[in-house]
C-alpha cells in the first residue's frame, strides 16, 4: 500500500502575523525575480547617475513638491501670487507710461506753440529783443 505523504500532514491555519509576513516577503521576492522591474530599476539608476547637478536638484524638488500636499498647495498659491504681481506691475507701468506720454505730448505741443509765438522770425526779423 502506497501512502500519500501530503494527506498525512495536518492542515493548520497560519496566524495573521505569519500571513502578513509571508505576503510581504513573497511580494518582495517575486519583485526581485521579475526581469522587467530589475531592468527598469537599473535603467533609472543609470539615467540618474548621468544627470548634472542642477538637473538632480530639479528632480529632487519636483519629487518633493509632487509628493507633499502642503508643498503642492504652497507652490500653487505662490504661482498665483506671482502672476497677480506681474499683472499689477504691468498695469501700473502701462498707466504710468500713458500718463507720461500724455504729459510729453502736452509739453511738446506747448513748446512748439511757444517757439512759434516768441522765437520764430516773422517778416524777416526776430521777435527776440536783445539787451
Amino acid at each position: 500500500m502506497i501512502v500519500n505523504p501530503y494527506k498525512l500532514q495536518m492542515k493548520t491555519q497560519p496566524s495573521p502575523q505569519e500571513t502578513d509576513t509571508v505576503n510581504r516577503y513573497s511580494a518582495h521576492y517575486e519583485a526581485q525575480l521579475d526581469p522587467f522591474s530589475a531592468f527598469n530599476s537599473k535603467e533609472r539608476q543609470r539615467k540618474y547617475a548621468q544627470l548634472s547637478g542642477p538637473d538632480k536638484a530639479t528632480l529632487i524638488m519636483g519629487r518633493f513638491i509632487l509628493s507633499n500636499k502642503v508643498a503642492r498647495m504652497f507652490t500653487f498659491f505662490y504661482a498665483i501670487f506671482l502672476h497677480l504681481l506681474v499683472m499689477l506691475v504691468l498695469f501700473r507701468l502701462i498707466n504710468t507710461a500713458a500718463c507720461e506720454w500724455d504729459t510729453y505730448a502736452d509739453c511738446s505741443h506747448k513748446f512748439s506753440e511757444h517757439m512759434q509765438i516768441f522765437h520764430l522770425h516773422q517778416n524777416g526779423r526776430s521777435n527776440i529783443t536783445h539787451i
